[in-house]
């Protein structure tokens, strides 16, 4: 009998990030990688033992990306400028890439027409000696696996 061949698991920890115009996307952690879809339930009239479920939209979960706090600021002003400035603010579209160990593209993941809904820095305080990690929560129209 054939042996079948050993398929590893990736590793979760060497990926990088890539949004339009926005040149220091160094991230530690990504959330929200995620579809789904609305289920509708209809009770037909007389059937007592189950429903019928339909498909329904699709879901775009937001994206939250998260990094060591650094002294750039184009994240946060890409917030900030629509809000503060009371700016057009600016959606952009980007890729979440996960590598091998050597640095190759293994799979790639795009987002379209994303804009920023929330930027924060955890509670400032003195009695932790934690680093300080940002992060940026995106709203987006479309997650494609390419």
């Amino acid at each position: 009998m054939p042996v079948a061949e050993r398929i590893d698991h990736r590793l979760n920890l060497n990926f990088k990030i890539e949004i339009d115009g926005i040149a220091e996307a160094q991230f530690t952690r990504v959330k929200g990688l995620e579809q789904k879809r609305d289920v509708y339930e209809y009770h037909e009239g007389g059937e007592n033992t189950h429903m019928l479920k339909f498909p329904g939209h699709a879901i775009q979960s937001e994206i939250t990306l998260e990094r060591g706090y650094i002294d750039s600021d184009s994240l946060f002003k890409w917030l900030s400028d629509s809000i503060e400035k009371n700016e057009r603010l600016e959606r952009k579209s980007g890729s979440i890439i996960l590598l091998d160990e050597t640095g190759n593209e293994i799979k790639r993941w795009n987002f379209q027409r994303a804009f920023p809904v929330s930027w924060k820095v955890p509670e400032l305080t003195a009695q932790k000696t934690t680093a300080l990690v940002e992060s940026l929560t995106l709203a987006h129209e479309g997650l494609e696996l390419v």
